[in-house]
């Protein structure tokens, strides 16, 4: 009975903190005949939402930029990044 409770005690404290993550971001660097690409996307798994944008370099001035993209499309209000 005991192990049985840590158990689903255990399942709990994984299902709260998955559900703490809303948000995905990760970026991809395609390289092909000496061209590299990079693509910025964030996931949104609760609505299925997604925004991928290509640029030529990751700077801290793209990033900016596509978190400025992302505001302006994204359907609710942003509370933390």
């Amino acid at each position: 009975m005991g192990r049985a409770w840590g158990k689903e005690a255990k399942e709990d404290k994984n299902k709260t903190s998955h559900k703490a993550k809303r948000f995905w971001s990760y970026s991809i660097r395609y390289s092909s005949d000496c061209i590299k690409e990079y693509f910025i996307s964030t996931i949104d798994a609760k609505l299925k939402f997604a925004l991928t944008v290509n640029y030529k370099r990751i700077t801290s001035r793209n990033m900016k930029d596509f978190y400025e993209r992302f505001k302006d499309v994204y359907p609710l209000e942003i509370k933390s990044w």
